[in-house]
């Protein structure tokens, strides 16, 4: 049986694969900096030579618009399967695609569920990464961040 997938609760059509992209020398912080740059080989993606592979989906809507979305530890499955809304989070490919790969064997996000706890305990080490490689830059985001914070409570 085929999932239902949506973005913002329209129906889409998807494309499971790997997307190939190079370092965002301009944004250092960007998010597969990370990968592409350490060394790492896991059933969602690997780096090599420069380049990492990352399982990722390729959403079509139906006005033909496509774009490429991350599906390590199953992100992109569970977005797209809660409706596309906001309050799901995903990675997005908008800078330093190289090309996106399909492949029937990628792994469609461990049977739809997502891996909150591989998830999490990756983007913790991209956080300590960041700060060690890029100080400067991290400072000025987590700074930013902070802002947003203070204007979002209560």
């Amino acid at each position: 049986m085929r999932q239902k997938f949506e973005w913002q609760g329209d129906p889409v059509k998807t494309t499971f694969g790997y997307v190939a992209v190079r370092e965002v020398l301009d944004k250092p912080l960007y998010w597969f900096n990370y990968e592409v740059l350490n060394k790492m080989e896991t059933g969602d993606h690997c780096s090599v030579g420069g380049k990492a592979y990352i399982a990722a989906i390729e959403v079509s809507t139906s006005t033909g618009y496509k774009f490429y979305i991350a599906n390590h530890f199953g992100i992109g499955v569970n977005k797209l399967s809660k409706g596309g809304w906001p309050n799901s989070a995903h990675f997005s490919f908008d800078t330093g695609l190289i090309k996106f790969l399909p492949d029937d064997k990628v792994q469609r996000g461990l049977n739809g569920q997502f891996d909150e706890e591989g998830y999490a305990n990756r983007e913790s080490k991209r956080r300590i990464w960041q700060k060690e490689t890029y100080p400067f830059e991290f400072e000025q985001m987590e700074s930013l961040r902070r802002g947003f914070e203070k204007k979002c409570k209560p």
